[in-house]
C-alpha cells in the first residue's frame, strides 16, 4: 500500500517537474534574443553560458541574435555565437553580412554627419519645384544646387521654420568630401496659415514642406512681389496637373464674379458721373445768373461812368473853349492896347516935330 501511494507521488512529481520544463523552454523559445539583449551588460562569462544552454532556440532566431550583438559591439561573444551555429550546421553568412553592411553604413552616416565644424562647410541655395491647390502650396526641396546634379542622401541638424509670410529651411549634409549647408529661404506672395502647415522627407535626398494657404485662392506667383527668381526654382508639374481642373475652374468662376463686379462698378461710375455732371449744370445756372446781375450792374456802372465821363469831357471843353476865348480876348485887348499906344506915340512925336519946325519957320521969315 505504501509502495503504490510513494510511486503515485512520484509520478505527480515528474508530471510537475515535466511541464514546468516545457514552459521554461517555451518561454526561451519566444523570447530568446530579447532575453540575450538583457543579459549583454553582464560578464562575458555569463552571456557565453546563456548562448551555450539556449543555442538551439537562439539558432531560429539568428538575423535577431546578430543584430543584437552586432549593434552593441558584442564582437567576442557574437564571433562564440557563430561558432556555436557553425557546430549545428546553421548557415549563417548571409545574415551576418546585412547586419554588418547596416551597421557600417550607419557608422559611414555618424561619421560623414560629425567630421567638419559647421564653419567649413558650404552654403548653398537648393533647388526645389513648386506646385499649387486652391489651398496649398507644395515644395520639393532637393539637397543639391541643380535639378540634374547629384546631391546629399541624408542632411543633419535639420530645422524648418515657416512663419506668416516667409519659409526657411536649412541643414548640414556631405556631398563626397565636401561639407554643405543647405540654406533656403523664400517670402511668400500672400500669408500663410502656419498652424496647418507640414513638412517631411519625400524621398532619399529631397524634402516636402505643404503650405497651407491663408485663404482658397489661386496664387499668381510663389514669390513676394519685387523679389527675383531664383535660377534653380522650377513648377512642379507633375503635382500642377493633379491639380490644373479645379484651379481652371476657380479661375473660370473668379474670373465671371471679377466681370460681374466690373460692371456693377462701371454703372456706379457712370451713375456718379451722371450725378456729377447734374451738379456742374446746376452751379453753371447759378453763376450764369449771378453773372446776368452782375453784368446788368455793372452795365449801369459803366453807363454812369460814361456819363460822368462825358460831362466831365464837355466841363473839360467848355473850360477850355473859355480859356481860349479869354486868351483871344486877352490878346486881342493887348493888341489893340498896343496899337493904341503906338498910336499916341506917333502922334505925339508928329507934334513934337510940329512944334519943333514951327519956331525955325518964323525965324526964316524974320531975315
Amino acid at each position: 500500500m505504501n509502495y503504490f501511494k510513494f510511486h503515485n507521488i512520484s509520478l505527480s512529481f515528474i508530471i510537475l517537474t515535466s511541464f514546468i520544463i516545457s514552459v521554461q523552454s517555451s518561454l526561451f523559445s519566444s523570447d530568446s534574443c530579447t532575453e540575450l539583449k538583457d543579459i549583454l551588460f553582464k560578464s562575458y562569462s555569463e552571456v557565453i553560458l546563456y548562448i551555450t544552454r539556449n543555442i538551439d532556440t537562439l539558432k531560429e532566431k539568428q538575423q535577431s541574435c546578430i543584430d543584437i550583438l552586432v549593434k552593441n559591439g558584442k564582437l567576442e561573444e557574437l564571433d562564440y555565437y557563430l561558432n556555436e551555429l557553425a557546430k549545428k550546421g546553421v548557415e549563417y553568412r548571409e545574415n551576418l553580412s546585412v547586419s554588418i553592411n547596416t551597421m557600417k553604413k550607419a557608422l559611414d552616416e555618424i561619421n560623414n554627419k560629425h567630421r567638419f565644424e559647421k564653419k567649413e562647410y558650404q552654403i548653398v541655395y537648393p533647388a526645389f519645384k513648386w506646385a499649387q491647390s486652391l489651398e496649398d502650396i507644395f515644395l520639393e526641396i532637393k539637397f543639391a544646387h541643380r535639378h540634374d546634379s547629384p546631391g546629399c542622401l541624408e542632411i543633419k541638424d535639420m530645422n524648418v521654420d515657416i512663419k506668416n509670410d516667409s519659409v526657411k529651411f536649412e541643414g548640414y549634409c556631405v556631398l563626397g568630401d565636401v561639407p554643405i549647408k543647405i540654406d533656403f529661404k523664400i517670402d511668400t506672395y500672400k500669408g500663410l496659415n502656419v498652424s496647418e502647415c507640414t513638412h517631411g522627407a519625400s524621398s532619399v535626398g529631397r524634402y516636402q514642406i505643404t503650405l497651407k494657404k491663408g485663404e482658397k485662392s489661386f496664387w499668381k506667383k510663389l514669390l513676394k512681389d519685387d523679389t527675383p527668381m531664383p535660377p534653380n526654382m522650377r513648377v512642379w508639374f507633375e503635382m500642377k496637373e493633379k491639380y490644373q481642373e479645379e484651379l481652371k475652374e476657380f479661375e473660370e468662376k473668379e474670373e465671371k464674379e471679377n466681370d460681374d463686379v466690373d460692371k456693377l462698378l462701371d454703372k456706379i461710375e457712370k451713375k456718379k458721373e451722371k450725378k456729377e455732371k447734374k451738379e456742374r449744370n446746376r452751379k453753371k445756372k447759378i453763376k450764369g445768373t449771378n453773372n446776368n446781375e452782375t453784368n446788368s450792374e455793372d452795365h449801369k456802372q459803366i453807363n454812369e461812368d460814361n456819363k460822368d465821363n462825358k460831362d466831365n469831357k464837355e466841363n473839360k471843353d467848355h473850360k477850355k473853349n473859355k480859356d481860349h476865348k479869354e486868351n483871344k480876348d486877352h490878346k486881342k485887348n493887348k493888341d489893340h492896347k498896343k496899337n493904341k499906344d503906338h498910336k499916341e506915340n506917333k502922334d505925339d512925336k508928329e507934334n513934337k516935330d510940329h512944334k519943333e519946325n514951327k519956331p525955325n519957320n518964323n525965324k526964316t521969315t524974320d531975315l
